[in-house]
């Protein structure tokens, strides 16, 4: 009894697609977990007992984003039946989890809920369950809110869907997220990736303790941080007018406002340890914004000229910081099955 499947899905980084999960069914009534980046040496884990997957809410334990996935495939309880059980009922065996990611902890690339899509994905279809691209965008939501992390509001979105996007959901339960999505055959997908150069900080944070902060900064009721939160909703819809127009110029000025609005909204976006980076890269830039919550992770850079990494990564050679051409991704999550020869994409 053999099953396996592989996933790997991302914005292309360097070109490639460095986040991916493979997995299979196995007889031995356990699970298997092995995290690494891909082809290079990980770590492993066997769970035998419910009782080992009890952990699956905190974030900083093993394998905490897979338990958190599994949690919501299955809806297991900790406190009736076996893992035994569990696995026979919905999987007809054990499984083996792979996951991978060829980026750094803490990036701001959205890399956790990307990665749940895949694990996602792969579980429902081990299970023999027929899903959408909008069932995963949507069980991402809920996995975070599992893991307590408080993030995958549209990383998920702007990961798993091919092309450049736009996400958007009313302020109503439930919670239903939509998407518009410019044509792949575009011209102005290789114009933006042309000028979309990342610069990896080396200053990893994690988003959960950022996010604390935007969530304590809403309740104290400051009109500052009500405006800034209200702009940044306005802010989305600029820039996705500023890339129907294919105006470079306007993409760049709404991602440094997204930045400005950014600082103003969490305390730490921008450590002392950053600014250097900042300060060497802007002459190069018509926008900059550090990725995801801030405070680490990769520099997000709209270059004024095309084709600009090698300039970049002159201009902060002396910082010990590393450059990376990005991609627009116009292929999504995709599935292969290894054993029928089965490939599929979500769109």
């Amino acid at each position: 009894m053999t099953k396996e499947e592989r996933w790997w899905e991302w914005q292309l980084l360097s070109m490639a697609r460095p986040i991916g999960c493979r997995m299979k069914r196995v007889e031995c009534m356990e699970i298997k977990m092995h995290q690494g980046a891909q082809n290079k040496k990980g770590f492993t884990r066997t769970f035998g007992k419910m009782q080992d997957l009890q952990d699956f809410s905190n974030p900083t334990s093993d394998f905490a984003l897979v338990k958190s996935c599994l949690h919501l495939a299955t809806n297991f309880s900790l406190t009736q039946g076996t893992l035994e059980d569990l696995l026979a009922k919905h999987f007809e065996g054990g499984i083996e989890v792979e996951t991978w990611s060829d980026l750094p902890e803490g990036t701001g690339l959205g890399t956790s809920s990307i990665l749940a899509g895949t694990i996602l994905a792969c579980l429902w279809d081990c299970m023999g369950l027929v899903f959408t691209i909008d069932d995963i965008i949507h069980g991402v939501l809920q996995v975070e809110q599992l893991l307590t992390t408080g993030g995958g509001w549209q990383d998920q979105v702007n990961g798993l869907v091919p092309g450049i996007k736009i996400g958007r959901c009313l302020p109503k339960e439930p919670l239903t997220v939509t998407r518009e999505i410019i044509p792949m055959e575009h011209p102005f997908n290789k114009v933006l990736e042309s000028h979309l150069v990342l610069v990896y900080t080396g200053k990893v944070r994690l988003a959960k303790n950022l996010l604390q902060n935007v969530v304590k900064a809403w309740y104290s009721k400051k009109d500052v941080i009500h405006q800034a939160i209200r702009d940044n909703h306005d802010l989305a819809t600029k820039m996705w007018t500023a890339i129907q127009n294919e105006s470079l110029a306007q993409v760049g000025e709404c991602l440094n406002t997204y930045w400005t609005l950014k600082k103003l909204l969490a305390e730490g976006s921008e450590p002392e340890s950053i600014v250097p980076i900042l300060k060497a890269t802007k002459s190069l830039s018509l926008g900059q914004s550090l990725a995801g919550a801030g405070g680490g992770g990769f520099l997000v850079l709209i270059t004024k000229a095309p084709n600009a990494l090698d300039q970049v990564q002159a201009a902060v050679e002396h910082l010990g910081v590393t450059c990376h051409q990005a991609g627009v991704d116009l292929e999504g999550l995709t599935l292969v099955r290894d054993q029928c020869d089965v490939k599929k994409t979500f769109h």
